[in-house]
């Protein structure tokens, strides 16, 4: 999978990594060994949190996984994009919604650059599980931000004929909105 090969590349070679993870293995929870190093003065860097992201990922926890970038943010260390990918596509594969749109917001937060595989990712997953309502949300809430491609919108609209969706006034109006956002006025009848 490539969530573990990204993972391995970024931080194999830390001594966080490598105490974190065979802690990990020995089967302590990944909170207990964060609550720990808190309580000892201790503080993590990268090396430290990925093989705990790793472990909630492998054990589908995915909200717990979801809280811990919010720390992770929160203390001033930033993921990689790879990472937020593998984290989304986590939570996609299990179903979880909510922890999806957290990450790909805090994604966007941190000022991450590569936001159109992510947002790809969530429109799949909630075309084909038939989630209209997130869609729609989700469709207005990227349009305000500039750094997600418009086109892939069109990318959407395709996939949702294909798999038959039937697209309400909503979806429509979100289409437009985007269109008119980006100021390509005749891509609405295209």
């Amino acid at each position: 999978m490539l969530y573990y090969k990204v993972l391995k590349e970024i931080a194999v070679s830390s001594v966080g990594f490598g105490i974190v993870n065979a802690c990990i293995d020995l089967g302590f929870s990944g909170k207990s060994i964060l609550d720990e190093m808190d309580a000892q003065g201790g503080s993590g860097g990268i090396g430290v949190y990925v093989p705990i992201l790793k472990a909630y990922c492998k054990e589908n926890r995915t909200a717990e996984a979801t809280q811990l970038v919010k720390e992770i943010s929160n203390s001033g260390v930033q993921l990689d994009v790879e990472t937020y990918k593998a984290l989304i596509e986590a939570s996609m594969t299990k179903h979880d919604f909510v922890s999806a749109l957290t990450l790909f917001r805090d994604m966007r937060e941190t000022r991450v650059t590569d936001l159109k595989g992510s947002y790809l990712t969530i429109m799949t997953g909630l075309l084909e599980n038939q989630r209209p309502e997130l869609m729609a949300s989700f469709v207005e809430e990227v349009l305000e931000n500039p750094r997600v491609e418009v086109k892939s919108h069109d990318w959407t609209f395709r996939r949702m004929v294909f798999l038959r969706y039937e697209p309400n006034h909503q979806t429509y109006l979100s289409f437009i909105n985007g269109y008119v956002s980006c100021e390509k006025y005749f891509g609405i009848f295209g």
